[in-house]
């Protein structure tokens, strides 16, 4: 998956809400969007390095965040990136328990809840 943007390393310094952070990026402070309202607590360290990109729209944040680095290897925590990753996993099959299957719909509602993917299972799919 390529995500599109110029990416910007910075260090953590707090979280400010469920959807802010203030990063320290060369020596400058700036709030940046964090679009992952989970807790993320092994994660949001102070000065974990921290990757970001400049907003196409911005609204109110410049940045919004990509990813933070934990044990040496970068955590995706832009939820918005999550479902495609999967779903371009499953397409190309690189999912073992999930090679025999095929992405037919998403976000889809089953009862009161929702699917992040409708999957045909099959043998021999063709695509």
């Amino acid at each position: 998956m390529k995500i599109k943007g110029s990416f910007i390393e910075g260090k953590l310094i707090r979280r400010e809400n469920r959807f802010v952070v203030t990063v320290l990026i060369n020596g400058e402070y700036v709030k940046a969007h964090l679009r992952d309202p989970g807790r993320l607590g092994e994660l949001l360290v102070k000065n974990a390095p921290i990757l970001l990109r400049e907003r196409e729209h911005p609204k109110k944040l410049r940045y919004e965040v990509i990813a933070i680095k934990n044990d040496n290897l970068w955590i995706l925590t832009n939820s918005g990136f999550h479902s495609k990753l999967a779903e371009e996993l499953i397409r190309s099959g690189r999912i073992s328990g999930l090679r025999n299957c095929k992405v037919i719909g998403r976000e889809v509602k089953f009862g009161k809840s929702r699917l992040d993917f409708l999957l045909d299972v099959r043998k021999n799919l063709a695509y």
